[in-house]
């Protein structure tokens, strides 16, 4: 689980408790491994001494990862070939660091599981000295998935709209700065093509706000399929949308832009699209509307 010079590091849960040695008796005739593998997450225990040994896991980290704590411990290298490629150097380095200190190792990555899923989880280990003087990492795995959902979820609220998925206003603002730098730059055009929608209280006021939330929904997916890829849709609130054209050519009164097919956008053929697509009816559950 570890590193040429790192022994593994296998798993731990819970927290103070389970980072000192337990010599007092379990409660109510249970071993101290039994109350291990009680414990909501992955305990382990892993040698110090740079073969990556496996001493022990829990049970628990055949439900995490899809391996059995067998497999753990017949393969060394495979805490290193779960760690997933994105997070390997920061969390090595920092295993390293820790085997070196014996500081407490506390890191957060993910693992692959053996169908492939990627899954966060917070490693915490500490060494231990075992009866025998040996140090040893003494720790626990626990499955932080739902928590890294939430702090993603969290993140993506603060620049996106949360009806339609679009950019919101904030990140708009920010892609146009550099839009905008990267046109003087390059001696380039942008163009912004501002849309909204004629008397959008009155579906709100007729047929309700879930009537008017699935009409933006439907007029962001319509100016997204007008767009190009490499074109910012937000949407800044209500019914205003913007569009940010980018890489159009400076001097050319259509402001041109290459395009897949070998056609040529212009913001006025933007416009164009975006008018053609609003004359087509948008239908909400039975009812059929028309939007300018």
């Amino acid at each position: 689980m570890k590193p040429a010079r790192l022994p593994p590091r296998a798993l731990e849960v819970a927290s103070v408790p389970l980072m000192q040695p337990v010599r007092e008796p379990a409660p109510r005739g249970l071993s101290y491994r039994e109350l291990l593998e009680r414990v909501p997450a992955a305990v382990y225990v892993a040698a110090r001494d740079g073969v990556a040994s496996t001493i022990y896991m829990s049970p628990q980290i055949e439900e995490l990862t899809g391996y059995a704590p067998s497999a753990w411990k017949a393969d060394a290298e495979l805490w290193l070939k779960l760690l997933h490629a994105e997070d390997r150097e920061r969390v090595l380095t920092e295993a390293n660091r820790t085997n070196e200190s014996a500081e407490l190792f506390d890191c957060e990555y993910r693992l692959l599981t053996r169908s492939g899923r990627a899954v966060w989880v917070r490693d915490r280990a500490q060494l231990v000295r075992g009866n025998d003087g040996t140090l040893r990492w003494q720790g626990v795995l626990i499955d932080i998935a739902e928590r890294k959902h939430a702090e993603e979820r969290v993140a993506f609220l603060a620049y996106h709209d949360q009806l339609t998925g679009l950019p919101n206003r904030t990140m708009f603002e920010g892609i146009l700065e550099l839009d905008l730098a990267r046109a003087r730059r390059h001696d380039l055009s942008v163009a912004l093509v501002s849309v909204d929608l004629d008397d959008f209280k009155l579906v709100n006021d007729t047929l309700g706000y879930d009537a008017g939330d699935r009409l933006l929904q439907e007029v962001a997916v319509r100016l997204t399929d007008v767009s190009r890829e490499t074109d910012v849709v937000a949407r800044l609130g209500g019914d205003q949308f913007l569009l940010l054209l980018s890489d159009l050519e400076r001097g050319s009164s259509l402001r041109s832009a290459p395009e897949e097919g070998g056609t040529t956008l212009t913001a006025e053929l933007v416009a164009a699209r975006i008018q053609e697509s609003m004359r087509r009816p948008f239908r909400l559950g039975d009812v059929e509307l028309y939007a300018t």
